[in-house]
């Protein structure tokens, strides 16, 4: 992770609460918004926030519904 997205409250606050392989994808999908904008910094964080949530949201619910049907086939 590059210096700047290190130095976030936002990013280091969430990051702290998570398991090893969420805090993973959080970062890695902030990382990626972070660097591709040139926004203010509250407003970059903030998306870069919001899409890294919701990616790690999807993650987890594509993986819950995965283990739901195979739970279900059995």
């Amino acid at each position: 992770m590059s210096q700047d997205t290190e130095e976030l409250k936002l990013h280091n606050h969430v990051t702290a609460h998570l398991s090893k392989r969420a805090a993973a994808i959080y970062s890695w999908a902030y990382q990626l918004i972070w660097v591709h904008m040139t926004d203010e910094l509250a407003e970059r964080e903030t998306i870069a926030h919001q899409v890294a949530w919701d990616r790690l949201k999807d993650e987890y619910l594509n993986r819950s519904s995965r283990l739901s049907n195979l739970k279900s086939g059995l």
